[in-house]
């Protein structure tokens, strides 16, 4: 099962060098692949701790704000 990565995700990926303008960023199963859009080849990414990390609490805290501001509008 592949899954591709947010667009934040996607972003921050780009801004780190760790995958180029031409590719996205999938999970496949444990791994983390780059597919180039153009030529549809792949490799395996290696993406740090941090940056899984801070978009994790980044999806958290929006979910949160979403939430309040929902309930601040009723």
């Amino acid at each position: 099962m592949q899954n591709a990565m947010s667009d934040d995700n996607q972003r921050i990926l780009r801004e780190e060098k760790i995958i180029t303008d031409n590719e996205v960023a999938l999970q496949v199963g444990d791994k983390y692949v780059a597919e180039n859009v153009l030529t549809r080849t792949r490799r395996i990414i290696h993406i740090p701790t941090r940056l899984l990390e801070n978009t994790d609490v980044r999806r958290v805290l929006k979910g949160w704000v979403e939430k309040l501001l929902n309930l601040i509008m009723k």
